[in-house]
């Protein structure tokens, strides 16, 4: 289970609009992965994940996950300040 955090193009958090929202994504037998990609907001800090990619026809698809989303948590423990080989 993910907590995102969806943010528009520009980056401006407004979270009366773009409030968080849990994702409920499942790995499924025939992925060998959930069908996205990570990037770092600052790779100079330790901050939050942000999903760069999101593939079609997969469970990163499925469960809702967006371009530009935040990543606070997964499986409720917040993963703002792991590293992505910790976010494994």
């Amino acid at each position: 289970m993910m907590n995102l955090l969806h943010l528009p193009e520009n980056n401006n958090v407004d979270a009366t609009v773009h409030p968080p929202r849990l994702c409920h994504m499942q790995w499924h037998p025939t992925f060998q992965a959930y069908g996205f990609w990570l990037k770092r907001a600052n790779k100079n800090t330790p901050d939050y994940h942000i999903i760069s990619d999101v593939f079609d026809n997969t469970p990163a698809q499925a469960a809702g996950l967006k371009v530009n989303d935040r990543v606070i948590e997964v499986n409720n423990e917040n993963v703002t300040k792991l590293n992505q080989d910790e976010l494994k």
